[in-house]
């Protein structure tokens, strides 16, 4: 497309002088201003006189104009824009992406453009230009994020045409994906003068929005009079009309990949942020950005900035002890801070106080509508009833984190689908996985939920059944640990005749034998010696508690520190299990 394409309309003369004075190519000009190259072109054609205003001035600000030279191109371009038609009139509908006037192309019906939907600068702000998918409004007390936004705003200015970004927004409940996707999306909406939708696709309904539902609402709002019946027509009718244009799309609230498939444009500039609890594994060719918690200083800041400096500058350590309690979560925090700033003269104390009851803390973490328990619950209930077992389960282990072997003694399952259960729980940001290990730990929140489904769902008899199951394993590992060493070690010397041949229990094979690090493998979570549980019938006379006061010596050899009188190493200030030890 060179600069002898001849202009029919003032301001695309207007513009495609500038543009030669400029020296600039249609592709640099393109390029430089956040706008297609067909756009570009209709403009200095004239099929496109009147160019919304954001356009222009991205336009004046890529071609170098001072402000009387911007005013000039402003005023061009406002004579060519459509003025608001009165009620019941007709559209003056186009068609997309190169077809003529309504009735051309074989008499098919056209496809209108609305707010941001045409090539840029075809609509002007009014009624012609409405749709109703806009972004909800921005949070003013949006705080942190600042790396996961600057990766988004480089994905923006570093489009290809040929390869749309997709970019997955995913973390547990809680996080603030969406309130992350819209302030993104206010942020980067420069970038897109062809216009910014929102679609929640509600993926914690029982019901999830159906991808057929989902494309007729996107087609509307971009304009289109007559929508195919069919899923896949619809589909690529959608990426027909996005082909010349440069959106923003926000699909909120995602189940799963089979519903944001066909949703997504296939060429292009536009950029679509997709949010979801799950992780959305099997979308093929997309940007990642996994939410995490927020460090202590800034959950202090988000606070700040919802109940003011002064409140928290009288009240420093009470609001990093009410961060702390909330567990970094952007939603906790938020719902404190709410709570707070509708009660003026109550002290951040007195409700950092009443978080510290671990039985009441999520009743305690509620304001108005939001409640961190409902949250939960969303995910909790889409879950299936096994998945559910798991993880409800999970949180009677003792320690930070638990293996599969655990969720399944406690679950009574299988250990493989146990496994497959705790990975489903991942993946929908119930657990959290550890890097290298084959270990999961919960949110500090999410477990003291799944206590509360476990008191509510379990009766005291399975209870107590699931704790006894991880109990009796752990003894069997700890005494199979124990009989491999040298069974006489700490007795009393026996004395024996020529005649007597001290016995020892049998060694056991290398097959049978935990190796070093055994105990980090329990389903205690840490020292399977330091569970509480006793099994049903263990009898207390043969069995003695053991408070550990030496340092554990890596790697173990079967002893403790210098200072403790035998078994497997013990946290110092841990309480030794119930367990007769051979070498005691």
């Amino acid at each position: 497309m060179g600069t002898d394409t001849p202009a029919t309309g003032r301001f695309g003369e207007h513009l495609l002088r500038l543009r030669t004075g400029a020296d600039q190519s249609q592709e640099e000009l393109a390029h430089a201003a956040g706008v297609s190259v067909r756009a570009l072109s209709d403009m200095e054609r004239g099929r496109s006189r009147g160019p919304q205003r954001r356009t222009v001035t991205a336009l004046a600000a890529a071609l170098g104009l001072d402000a009387a030279g911007t005013e000039e191109l402003e005023r061009a371009a406002s004579r060519g824009r459509p003025r608001a038609r009165r009620a019941g009139s007709e559209p003056a509908a186009r068609s997309y992406a190169g077809a003529g006037p309504a009735g051309e192309a074989g008499g098919k019906p056209a496809v209108g453009r609305s707010e941001g939907a045409g090539e840029a600068g075809s609509t002007a702000p009014g009624p012609a230009f409405r749709h109703t998918l806009a972004l909800p409004r921005d949070l003013r007390d949006f705080t942190a994020r600042g790396p996961a936004l600057a990766r988004l705003a480089a994905l923006a200015e570093q489009w290809d045409p040929g390869r749309p970004p997709v970019a997955v927004v995913c973390g547990q409940p809680g996080l603030g994906k969406t309130a992350f996707a819209v302030h993104a999306a206010h942020a980067l909406a420069p970038h897109f003068p062809d216009g910014q939708f929102h679609l929640d696709l509600r993926g914690m309904d029982l019901q999830p929005t159906p991808p057929r539902d989902a494309l007729a609402r996107l087609l509307r709002a971009l304009g289109a009079t007559d929508v195919p019946a069919g899923t896949d027509d619809r589909s690529g009718l959608l990426r027909s009309l996005l082909r010349d244009r440069r959106v923003l799309l926000v699909l909120d609230n995602a189940a799963d990949e089979d519903q944001v498939r066909p949703l997504l444009p296939g060429e292009g500039a536009s950029l679509t942020l997709v949010t979801s609890r799950h992780a959305l594994a099997g979308l093929e060719a997309v940007h990642r950005t996994e939410l995490g918690l927020l460090r202590r200083e800034e959950a202090v800041e988000l606070l700040t900035r919802i109940i003011g400096l002064h409140r928290v500058t009288q009240e420093a350590q009470a609001a990093r002890d009410l961060a702390d309690l909330c567990g970094h979560l952007p939603l906790a925090v938020r719902i404190a801070g709410q709570r707070l700033a509708s009660r003026p003269t109550e002290h951040i104390a007195k409700l950092a106080t009443q978080l510290a009851e671990q039985g009441s803390r999520l009743d305690t973490l509620k304001a108005g509508s939001l409640e961190i328990r409902a949250a939960f619950a969303l995910s909790y209930r889409q879950l299936s009833p096994q998945a559910q077992t798991v993880f409800r389960r999970s949180c009677l282990a003792h320690g930070p984190d638990f293996s599969p072997q655990t969720a399944a003694l406690l679950a009574d399952l299988p250990t493989r689908k146990a496994a497959g259960y705790a990975e489903d729980l991942v993946d929908a940001g119930l657990l959290q996985s550890h890097p290298t290990a084959d270990r999961y730990r919960y949110h500090d929140l999410l477990r003291l939920f799944a206590a509360a489904q476990s008191a509510e769902e379990d009766g005291p008899e399975e209870i107590t059944a699931a704790e006894d199951r991880a109990a009796r394993w752990t003894l069997r590992r700890a005494t199979a640990a124990a009989l491999h060493f040298e069974a006489e070690y700490g007795r009393p010397p026996t004395r024996v005749t020529r005649k007597a041949t001290p016995t020892r229990p049998p060694r056991r094979s290398a097959a049978t034998v935990p190796g070093p690090g055994w105990w980090r493998n329990g389903p205690s979570g840490s020292v399977p010696c330091a569970t509480p549980s006793r099994p049903a019938g263990t009898a207390r006379s043969s069995t003695r508690r053991r408070r550990c006061t030496g340092s554990p010596t890596p790697p173990w050899t079967g002893r403790c520190g210098p200072r403790c009188s035998g078994g497997p190493p013990t946290p110092p200030g841990r309480w030794a299990a119930p367990v007769r030890w051979p070498c005691s």
